[in-house]
C-alpha cells in the first residue's frame, strides 16, 4: 500500500504537467491548423505511412524517390493516423502532438536534473525552462518533426550516463530505442542533440572511479 502511494505521488507531478500543457495548447488558436512538416499528415496519414514503406513513390509526377518519408513511419505518422482514426479534428491532433513534444522535453530534462542531484523544485524549474523556452518557436508551427531530438535530449543523456555507470544491456537498449524514436526523420538534428550525451560520457571518463576504458 505504501509503495502504491509513493508511486502515485511520483506520477502526480508529470501527469499534472502533461495535462496543463495539453489544455494550454488546446486553447491556443482553436480550429486553426499550422502548416506543419507534411500536408499528408493532415490529409491522408495512412497513405503517407504506406508510401513511406517504399523507396519509390509512383503517385507523384512520373514517379519519384521520396524525401525523408521513412522518418514518418515512427512516431509522427502513426500519431496523426491514430488521431484520424479516433475522429479528432486536424487542429486537435496537431495540438496533442505539440503537447507530447513539450511534455517529453520537460520531463526528460527534469529527470536529468534529478540524476545530477538537483532538488525536486530545481529539477522542475530546469524542465519547465527547457520545454517552454523560445527554441521551439522556430519549428513548432512548420517543421515540428525536427523537435523530436530536442524533446528526447534529456532521456538520451540519462541513459548514456546510466549505461556507463551501471553497465549491462538495459540502458544502452533504452538509449537506442529513444534515439530511434527521435532521430528517424533528420540525421543532423539527431547528431546535434547527440553532442550532449557524448560530452557527458567524456565527462564521466574523467572520473577516476570510471575511467576511459569503461566509458
Amino acid at each position: 500500500m505504501l509503495r502504491a502511494r509513493l508511486s502515485a505521488r511520483r506520477l502526480a507531478g508529470p501527469v499534472l504537467y502533461a495535462a496543463c500543457t495539453t489544455i494550454l495548447l488546446l486553447r491556443t488558436a482553436p480550429g486553426r491548423v499550422g502548416v506543419d512538416t507534411k500536408q499528408y499528415l493532415f490529409v491522408d496519414p495512412g497513405r503517407l505511412l504506406g508510401d513511406a514503406s517504399s523507396m519509390w513513390q509512383p503517385g507523384v509526377a512520373f514517379g519519384t524517390v521520396p524525401h525523408q518519408n521513412i522518418g514518418f513511419l515512427w512516431p509522427m505518422g502513426p500519431f496523426f493516423w491514430l488521431g484520424e482514426q479516433a475522429g479528432f479534428a486536424d487542429w486537435v491532433t496537431q495540438r496533442l502532438w505539440i503537447a507530447a513534444l513539450l511534455t517529453a522535453a520537460g520531463l526528460g530534462v527534469r529527470w536529468l536534473a534529478h540524476e545530477f542531484g538537483i532538488t525536486a523544485v530545481g529539477a522542475w524549474v530546469a524542465g519547465l525552462v527547457y520545454a517552454w523556452g523560445p527554441f521551439s518557436l522556430g519549428y513548432v508551427h512548420r517543421t515540428s518533426v525536427l523537435l523530436l531530438p530536442w524533446a528526447g535530449l534529456g532521456f538520451l543523456v540519462v541513459f548514456a550516463g546510466r549505461a556507463v555507470r551501471r553497465g549491462g544491456w538495459r540502458d544502452p537498449a533504452a538509449f537506442a530505442l529513444v534515439a530511434g524514436t527521435v532521430g528517424g526523420a533528420n540525421a543532423t538534428a539527431l547528431l546535434l542533440a547527440g553532442l550532449a550525451p557524448f560530452l557527458w560520457v567524456v565527462h564521466l571518463a574523467l572520473d577516476p572511479d570510471i575511467g576511459y576504458r569503461r566509458a
